[in-house]
């Protein structure tokens, strides 16, 4: 067996550490958040089919409504209809009352209190 050291070394998805500790959040809204987070890049929107979020999950493609619906429920994202693709877009929602003042990376941590974009 050959161990390995996965820090810093892989491509993923990050799920931020605000969502991994919440309640009530399922582990598979978690890692669907993670995976959108992921396609938005910089953009802060992304707009993955159905399908793609499947495949990307290995999940049905009812399990994928059913995470996005928890995660509009919750708050975290709400959805707009393309103009130009037959999909949704998926934009993310500041939830500061789930976020500890240590959930911010460094270069984030005084703009996002101060709640300015």
């Amino acid at each position: 067996m050959e161990r390995d050291k996965p820090f810093k070394k892989y491509k993923g998805a990050m799920c931020p550490n605000w969502l991994l500790r919440r309640q009530g959040v399922s582990c598979g809204a978690k890692i669907c958040y993670a995976r959108l987070a992921q396609f938005s890049g910089q953009r802060g929107f992304s707009f993955p089919s159905h399908s793609t979020l499947a495949r990307e999950l290995g999940v049905s493609r009812d399990s994928v409504v059913r995470y996005l619906n928890e995660l509009k429920e919750h708050g975290l994202i709400e959805t707009r209809k393309s103009t130009r693709r037959h999909t949704l877009l998926y934009f993310f929602i500041f939830k500061g009352e789930w976020i500890g003042k240590n959930d911010y990376l460094k270069q984030n941590k005084k703009k996002n209190e101060d709640n300015t974009y």
